[in-house]
This record gives structure tokens, sequence and C-alpha cells, in this order.
């Protein structure tokens, strides 16, 4: 299971989210874009160098950072597409493991006014 928020400020995202619970370790970590709750979409940003002191190979943690967005991050989408998708509800934060490599945990990150939470489906 996982839980956490997702916030922006100037382009900026600020990713706090705990997980507990997977089946095997976990090898890594991405915000998924375009893809709407339930679709499959590519990697839009990495996740990796924000894990918590635990880090890769345990199957409880956080991931807590900030990544800043760049154009061209995923489909040639400039900055602006790309926070157009992010309101649109259109982005997820998958959490792999060794177990499931294509995922273990998926949060749909739902845009409410100002700040994004993660949702399960």
């Amino acid at each position: 299971s996982g839980s956490g928020t997702v916030s922006l400020s100037n382009n900026v995202l600020v990713v706090d989210v705990s997980y507990s619970g997977l089946s095997g370790n976990r090898n890594n970590s991405h915000f998924h874009a375009p893809g709407a709750r339930g679709v499959n979409a590519g990697v839009a940003y990495s996740l990796a160098a924000l894990d918590s002191a635990t880090g890769n190979n345990t199957n409880a943690g956080t991931i807590r950072g900030t990544s800043g967005l760049a154009d061209n991050a995923y489909g040639s989408k400039n900055i602006a597409a790309q926070l157009q998708d992010l309101r649109n509800g259109l982005w997820y934060l998958n959490i792999h493991s060794t177990t499931f490599g294509g995922g273990e945990i998926r949060g749909q990150v739902d845009p409410p006014v100002r700040f994004y939470r993660l949702i399960s489906p």
C-alpha cells in the first residue's frame, strides 16, 4: 500500500510518498504520463533520486524530494503541455518491485485546485 502528496511550485514537483508491504524489494519509481486512470503510459520522470535513507532494495520506505519539470521530458511536450496533462489527471506514480517489474503500486495523481494527492484505482 502507499499514500502521499505531490505539490507543484514554479515548475518543480514536491513529492512526499510512503509505501509498505511490497511483495518484493522496491527497485524503481517513476511518474508516468499521459495516462488516464487504468491506462498505461510511458515514463515521464524518474524518481530514483528521491529515495529516502531506505532507498531501493526494501519493501517499505519513502520517496521524498523535488523534481524539476523540463521541456521535452515525454512525448516532446513542453512544460505547459505537461502541466495541462497533470491538471487533467493524466499522471500516475508507479512503484516497481523485484516481484512486479512493471509496477506493484500505482497511484493516479488526482488534481484538486492547487495540490495533488495520489489515489489508488
